[in-house]
């Protein structure tokens, strides 16, 4: 079985994901059927290994467990004691994985065993053609709610203050902004520490660049003369490379143009 989670970047499909093992890692009743559960991140996919070892790798528990890459493949086809243990694989991000690099995840997606049920996650400008029939329902996230919302806001920045930002936001015109959990956060410490949310185009970039540079200026380092001009210029680059990272998390091809990093002078300090 196949659920397809679709959503734009940064609306909380990896955190959902993320709280579904953790509320089945509590013993949630309703969990109870599934006897294991992975988060299997496809941006970390760039090798053709078996699948059993991928898990392991990306999880550190059963590393420390010394859980063995065989014992958990004999779990994940079933082959054990007379009834098949409930697998649910928790498969995050299609939309940075290229059909073809693994076998065993290309197999995975298209003919998942009858006792492992997979969710995807991908945004929803990706091409899902190659696992569309063999989808068994999809669901669309568009993130937060206005109660979500208000819940965040108060963790950042206390009940009190909930109804003043969100009139500031909605007078800078940024109450869209506050769907993404990624955003509203972005935006909460913007306010928090008295920084303008207006003027520009308010658009993602042009905040994640407001919230890098306040970063950048509480970095805890000192420095004089010489050294104090070399700091500077590590803060440019350090703006830089935010800049560029973000975008390339914006474009749906995900590739970095290394072209574009090779233009950036480093320094030396």
């Amino acid at each position: 079985m196949i659920s397809y989670l679709a959503g734009e970047g940064g609306t909380g499909k990896t955190h959902s994901l993320a709280s579904l093992c953790s509320e089945w890692a509590e013993n949630d009743e309703e969990l109870n059927h599934v006897d294991l559960m992975f988060l299997l991140q496809l941006r970390y996919v760039s090798e053709d290994l078996p699948l059993e070892q991928i898990i392991v790798q990306q999880h550190e528990k059963l590393r420390a467990d010394e859980i063995k890459d065989e014992d958990l493949g004999i779990v994940m086809k079933g082959l054990i004691g007379e009834r098949k243990p409930q697998v649910v694989v928790l498969v995050d991000g299609f939309d940075e994985y290229t059909p073809g690099v693994n076998k065993d995840i290309d197999t995975l997606l298209k003919y998942p065993p009858a006792n492992v049920q997979l969710f995807v996650t991908s945004r929803p400008e990706s091409s899902v053609k190659e696992i569309l029939p063999y989808m068994d329902g999809q669901l669309h996230i568009t993130g937060f709610n206005t109660a979500n919302q208000a819940k965040c806001i108060e963790l950042y920045l206390g009940k009190e203050n909930v109804p003043h930002f969100f009139q500031h936001v909605i007078k800078c015109g940024l109450l869209h902004r506050l769907r993404k959990p990624f955003m509203l956060e972005i935006l909460c410490i913007l306010y928090r520490e008295n920084q303008p949310l207006h003027g520009g185009s308010g658009t993602e970039s042009e905040l994640l660049e407001k919230f890098l540079k306040l970063y950048v200026s509480k970095t805890p380092i000192k420095a004089r003369g010489r050294a104090a001009n070399k700091m500077t210029q590590l803060h440019e680059l350090l703006l830089r490379l935010g800049k560029l990272a973000w975008e390339a998390l914006q474009r749906p091809s995900q590739q970095l143009l290394f072209t574009r990093v090779r233009d950036l002078s480093l320094v030396d300090i």
